[in-house]
């Protein structure tokens, strides 16, 4: 399969956002670098380790993408952006938020090294 890189990236992040895939440390692994470090919509910074071990406790959670931007930072590094909102429950409304993303090649495999959420107004 001959994929341009924005469309394999895409696809990982849609992965990233499937339960089955967010309990799944093996998986996560796949698609995280090791040295991958997270700041949430919260301010918080994360390493791999603890959003291994966030993510196997999510509970009704799903997320909505759109407006994806993309950027080539050097030949082994890309960006992305996007706005995401999250649902909690049926009920909830969501948290808006903007997304920054960064996906470095290691080894012929593109994994995510960094991600920044920052909370938005409704769109």
């Amino acid at each position: 399969m001959n994929m341009k890189l924005i469309d394999i990236l895409i696809k990982k992040e849609n992965q990233l956002l499937l339960p089955e895939i967010r309990h799944s440390t093996t998986k996560l692994k796949e698609l995280l670098s090791e040295n991958f470090i997270e700041i949430g919509s919260s301010g918080k910074k994360f390493r791999l380790k603890e959003v291994l071990e966030n993510l196997s406790k999510e509970k009704d959670w799903s997320a909505k993408i759109s407006n994806i931007e993309f950027r080539m930072i050097n030949e082994d590094v890309a960006q992305l952006f996007y706005n995401c909102v999250i649902y909690h429950n049926l009920d909830d409304k969501g948290s808006y938020s903007i997304r920054n993303l960064n996906w470095t090649n290691e080894s012929d495999t593109w994994k995510m090294i960094f991600h920044q959420g920052t909370k938005i107004s409704p769109l």
